[in-house]
């Protein structure tokens, strides 16, 4: 699995940069969301045989907080959609 915290460490610049203009157009920029949807952690929790990261939870956790402390409103979207994404793979 890719390391989730690296792949905040990758988007930096781009988040922090869309901060400003997310606050101000009260959503987040485009290049904030490409940014992330290149990054994978949109599909972080997804499983891998869909197409996704199949991330555990203390790895989601240390990447919101890492996306948390460059802008929480990226954070919160991603905690919100990556998680929501992956419901349809888990029901049994």
């Amino acid at each position: 699995m890719t390391d989730l915290v690296e792949a905040v460490g990758a988007i930096a610049d781009v988040v922090a940069a869309g901060r400003v203009d997310g606050d101000q157009d009260r959503r987040l920029p485009a290049s904030t969301l490409r940014a992330l949807q290149r990054s994978g952690l949109l599909v972080a929790k997804v499983p891998t045989s869909l197409g996704g990261l199949e991330a555990d939870l203390p790895a989601l956790f240390e990447a919101w907080e890492a996306l948390a402390f460059l802008d929480g409103a990226t954070a919160w979207v991603t905690g919100f959609l990556g998680t929501s994404a992956a419901w349809p793979a888990c029901s049994p």
